[in-house]
């Protein structure tokens, strides 16, 4: 594993990197894995750790969209005659 600093062009502020290299068997290449840890600070150039932004796989839409999919699924199980919403019907022609 490697640290690896990069400037955002469009607000000049450095970002740290932890980057991980690994071999990709299947295309033969060097693929490498990249996670943000922290800005650099400019005056000291310590690494100042970013606060906890959702990373891939925990987004705060998953949350929201699985709350939805328990109210839908408890309406459904209650009104055993609802019919799904129109735009599912257009949704599932195409």
């Amino acid at each position: 594993m490697a640290i690896i600093t990069q400037t955002d062009k469009r607000s000049g502020i450095t970002y740290a990197y932890e980057t991980q290299y690994y071999w990709d068997k299947e295309n033969k290449q060097s693929r490498f894995k990249r996670e943000c840890i922290g800005k650099v600070n400019p005056v000291t150039g310590k690494i100042v750790p970013t606060s906890g932004r959702v990373k891939k796989g925990e987004s705060k839409k998953t949350t929201s969209v699985l709350k939805k999919q328990d109210q839908f699924h408890s309406l459904k199980q209650s009104d055993c005659i609802m019919e799904p919403p129109i735009f599912w019907k257009h949704s599932q022609m195409r």
